[in-house]
């Protein structure tokens, strides 16, 4: 199976955390980055090869960091560089058209981690066949795609409500699409630039709900939509930074935690050698 998993985006909303660096890179616990561990996720529920879309100015960085993991020895990569690190998902969408040959695939919004691996909500997506999205729980559900229900119909999705229910499922990153799907994206509205406009994914999947296409589960494990430095700190004191010494410290301090994995330590010496062949 294939999947197109986006890396990209100006990562706006985590600053200063990233501090300049791509929030893909940023360590998940001592041995995997954000982007080395959706991967590996993906890769433990059968999917062999993978596009990885990230901002231009960040692919010899992720290229280095992928060929340095020999972990990933099992699986094939390639890496497309977006036009800017403001393109959107829509956009990326359209790069994956270029890739799958198969009719269904995956999709992972890089910055998205699922705890313990993602194991149960990457497997059912890979075993039930059809459009199927993962919803889970966030704390802040308003900053997401929210789903309402007719009993346990899926009914709708609605794009970042400003007074979403208690208790609210919303869309994650991880889905499975088909490539005749895909076909969707050129009746949505467009801006006056020919852009498809900011909400495009909740409209995509509406379509596909009034259609009867899109199935769902609910993810089976803790998951993080690591967007902002509050979504980051969560993470780690989780547990996936498996340091529970961060719960004892002070907010705020989540990258100068994170600077003490191995893995962090890892990116550091992978952008010093492309500086010293660049």
């Amino acid at each position: 199976m294939q999947a197109v998993l986006f890396a990209g985006g100006a990562g706006r909303r985590i600053q200063p955390v990233t501090q300049g660096m791509n929030k893909h890179l940023l360590p998940v616990h001592d041995r995997l980055t954000v982007v080395e561990h959706g991967i590996t996720a993906l890769a433990r529920a059968g999917v062999t090869e993978f596009l990885i879309i990230t901002n231009r100015d960040d692919t010899d960085v992720i290229r280095a960091l992928l060929s340095s993991n020999p972990a990933l020895g099992s699986v094939e990569w390639t890496i497309a560089a977006s036009k800017s690190p403001h393109q959107s998902l829509a956009e990326v969408l359209m790069l994956a058209r270029g890739f799958v040959r198969d009719e269904e695939f995956l999709v992972l919004f890089g910055d998205n981690v699922f705890l313990h691996g993602g194991v149960q909500s990457v497997q059912r997506s890979v075993e039930y066949p059809g459009p199927r999205i993962v919803l889970a729980r966030a704390p802040d559900p308003s900053r997401f795609g929210v789903a309402s229900f007719n009993g346990a119909t899926l009914a709708r999705l609605a794009e970042k409500p400003s007074d979403p229910p208690l208790n609210a499922l919303v869309v994650t990153g991880l889905m499975r699409l088909t490539k005749s799907s895909l076909a969707i994206l050129d009746s949505l509205p467009r801006n006056e630039r020919g852009e498809l406009q900011d909400g495009f994914l909740t409209s995509f999947l509406n379509v596909l709900i009034d259609k009867r296409l899109l199935g769902y589960d609910i993810a089976g494990e803790p998951w993080f939509d690591v967007g902002t430095p509050r979504a980051y700190e969560l993470l780690l004191s989780h547990g996936g930074g498996e340091r529970p010494a961060l719960s004892r410290r002070p907010q705020g301090i989540a990258w100068e935690v994170a600077q003490e994995f191995s893995c962090a330590e890892k990116i550091r010496d992978v952008i010093a050698g492309l500086r010293k062949t660049g």
